[in-house]
C-alpha cells in the first residue's frame, strides 16, 4: 500500500518540517498511571497506519516505552 509506506515511522521523520515556526507543543498533564504515555503511543500508531488491519499486521510503534503492574 503506497499510503502505508508513506506513513511508516521512518518516513514520517523525513517528511517533518525543519522550520521551528511549524512546531506545535502539546503539554499533557495527569497523575501517574492515567495513560499519558499510552496516549502518545496510540497517537503515533494512529498516524502511521490507514486502517486497524494494517496496524494489527505490522509492528506496533513505541515512542515511549511503558509498563504497568496490577496491584
Amino acid at each position: 500500500n503506497k499510503m502505508a509506506s508513506r506513513n511508516h515511522p521512518s518516513m514520517i521523520k523525513s517528511q517533518r518540517s525543519n522550520d521551528p515556526a511549524d512546531d506545535i507543543n502539546v503539554l499533557l498533564l495527569g497523575h501517574i498511571g492515567v495513560g499519558k504515555s499510552t496516549f502518545i503511543n496510540g497517537l503515533a500508531n494512529y498516524l502511521c497506519y490507514d486502517t486497524l488491519e494494517e496496524a494489527v499486521n505490522d509492528q506496533m510503534q513505541v515512542i515511549i516505552p511503558s509498563a504497568f503492574f496490577l496491584v
